[in-house]
């Protein structure tokens, strides 16, 4: 009697059919399992010169569109990142930057200045932004931001003797005169304070009074050493010059003198008296008596429209 074959189980079938495909996904799976801590673990874990990459592009993102507090804080995260391998090897993020300089973001290329600048070693120029100040299409601004952060390596005589001869020169055009005297903010001296006394001590276009005013008020006052015929012939030019900011400058700065406190008390007497000035600057000399000197000389009550002005045009 022939034998009757054992019935294959329905596993055994199973198997048969679809073995090379159970391998093939066992295989598959321990693979994923193996790679998985390297595959699906965060980017800010990659290896450094990846990381690097990701948090550079996703840093130059954030320059795309307006960015508020969500958004700043996110490029402040993706810099400190890049930040790490700049601090490292400046040479290996040259290329990044040097395309940023060659285009037109003019946000980006500023905050890249101050983050060289901030991680400089031994604040020395970047050869990079060595480049970017020798270029004829590199903005005036950016050359700005470069000598203000790194003011030591523009620290030439003769480049500054350059910037005073600038500064000084009334046919040269406004802008060029601006752009002198932001670059000289950073170079607080004897020599170029002179320069920034005598722009107060004449006639001056109010855009050009205005800045060298202000480096008056930042820079120490024992630099520009006025002496008792400067405040006269400032208390002169307030007379002269109409009603508005040019005025008030000068006035607010003679105000901050020291050292020449009875001429400086007699000067400001006379311009307080002086009905011919408008009534915000009478009333800031007798301010400026009363607070200094003790000294109270009635003045005309400025309106509210006339402090108005004032707060506008200053």
């Amino acid at each position: 009697m022939p034998l009757i074959p054992k019935k294959k189980s329905k596993y055994y079938i199973f198997w048969q059919h679809y073995r090379w495909w159970i391998i093939l996904t066992v295989i598959i799976s321990i693979f994923i399992i193996l790679l998985s801590p390297y595959v699906f673990r965060p980017w800010t874990r990659y290896p450094e010169g990846l990381r690097t990459k990701i948090a550079w592009r996703n840093f130059i993102s954030t320059f795309q569109n307006s960015c508020r507090e969500e958004c700043l804080s996110k490029r402040q995260s993706y810099a400190l990142i890049w930040r790490q391998t700049y601090k490292k090897q400046p040479e290996l993020l040259t290329e990044y930057f040097k395309d940023v300089f060659s285009g037109d973001n003019a946000e980006l290329q500023a905050a890249l200045i101050k983050i060289m600048a901030a991680d400089s070693k031994n604040k020395e120029l970047p050869p990079i932004l060595a480049q970017v100040i020798s270029s004829p299409q590199a903005s005036l601004e950016n050359k700005r931001l470069i000598v203000n952060f790194f003011p030591e390596s523009f620290a030439d005589d003769d480049w500054l003797h350059q910037l005073r001869m600038q500064v000084s020169d009334d046919s040269v055009l406004a802008a060029d005169r601006l752009y002198a005297l932001s670059l000289l903010k950073s170079y607080p001296s004897r020599d170029n304070a002179v320069s920034i006394k005598n722009i107060i001590l004449n006639n001056e276009a109010e855009e050009i009074l205005s800045e060298a005013c202000r480096l008056a008020g930042e820079w120490d006052s024992n630099l520009f050493a006025w002496t008792e015929s400067d405040m006269e012939r400032m208390a002169e030019i307030i007379r002269q010059t109409e009603n508005g900011p040019q005025r008030w400058r000068r006035l607010w700065l003679l105000a901050e003198i020291k050292g020449h406190d009875l001429s400086l008390q007699a000067i400001l007497r006379v311009l307080a008296e002086n009905s011919g000035l408008d009534n915000i600057s009478r009333s800031l000399a007798s301010e400026t008596l009363l607070q200094r000197f003790s000294l109270n000389i009635k003045t005309p009550t400025p309106t509210e429209a006339e402090w108005q002005i004032f707060y506008e045009k200053l």
